[in-house]
């Protein structure tokens, strides 16, 4: 006989289900909302964009009013200022660097980082080899995506906050590469 006053306990969510949808369907995209409170005013700016990130380690961000767009790669990647008239070329260490913070939307951890959990859905990471920033705050919603990430930055802290993901079939690396349009300035960044 069962005692019916025993209940199962819920399956414990996975620090985040996004690494896995990406495995299975080859390319994750979302909108997202970057929010920056500037340190020395207190003012909020927004910026919206979108996002993609296809494995085996690339990245896309593509920011919708500026035009600024970040590729990120194994081997580097670029990052298109259109105000400046300039593109920064990132060399492998300075892409794994920024990589870092956005592999952790894949399964929740990252090499060199350690992982804090505070409750059901929200994830602190803080740096354990001193590159980068120190900390970050990953928030999951209940199917175990994100819905959001605070970095802090050299102007503050910026929260990405994303709208509906969807998966589908990957683009390959052309589409994380970028070539600066005829006039910008291309910097090695050192």
């Amino acid at each position: 006989p069962v005692d019916a006053r025993v209940t199962r306990a819920a399956p414990a969510v996975a620090p985040t289900t996004l690494g896995a949808r990406l495995r299975a369907r080859g390319s994750a995209r979302a909108t997202f909302e970057r929010r920056m409170r500037d340190l020395l005013t207190g003012e909020l700016r927004r910026e919206s964009g979108r996002l993609t990130l296809e494995l085996p380690a690339r990245a896309r961000l593509e920011f919708t009013r500026t035009g600024e767009r970040v590729t990120l790669r194994s081997d580097g990647g670029e990052w298109l200022q259109p105000r400046l008239s300039q593109m920064l070329i990132l060399d492998a260490s300075h892409a794994s660097q920024a990589s870092r913070w956005w592999r952790l939307l894949l399964d929740g951890q990252a090499p060199g980082i350690t992982v804090e959990r505070r409750g059901v859905r929200t994830r602190v990471f803080h740096s354990s080899d001193g590159a980068g920033p120190d900390s970050a705050v990953l928030r999951i919603d209940a199917a175990g995506l994100p819905v959001s990430l605070e970095v802090p930055d050299i102007q503050g802290t910026s929260e990405f906050r994303f709208g509906a993901w969807s998966f589908g079939r990957a683009s390959g690396e052309a589409a994380f590469r970028q070539k600066a349009p005829a006039g910008y300035d291309v910097i090695d960044l050192p």
